[in-house]
């Protein structure tokens, strides 16, 4: 379906959001050897352009950067709960809250904190 025939005010879902409706992706019709690729790729700290690569040669056909990430959101991330872009934030946070308790406690030895 092209852009011009969607209804008026869609916009695709991007990584993070979910479907309305769970429909089957390119890459969920291949062979699980791919999925595993694209699995081992991103366990191995390789770009997406890098896993898309792999995953191509592995499915013998070409897959866009694109597809590979759209797939590992929806089907591995998101249901895992997981959020990159909240983690290391969330436990920066963490880590200056211990050290500002840690200091007043070393600042106020009466009170507690």
């Amino acid at each position: 379906m092209s852009r011009d025939q969607h209804r008026s005010g869609y916009r695709r879902p991007r990584t993070g959001e979910k479907r309305s409706v769970r429909q089957p992706l390119r890459i969920d019709k291949l062979s699980q050897e791919v999925r595993d690729e694209i699995l081992k790729a991103r366990a191995a700290g390789k770009t997406w352009e890098e896993t898309a690569e792999l995953a191509s040669k592995t499915a013998g056909e070409s897959l866009a950067m694109s597809v590979v990430h759209r797939w590992y959101d929806l089907r591995v991330e998101q249901p895992a709960g997981h959020r990159p872009e909240f983690t290391d934030i969330e436990k920066l946070a963490s880590l200056i809250a211990d050290r500002i308790v840690e200091r007043l406690k070393e600042l106020l030895p009466g009170r507690a904190a």
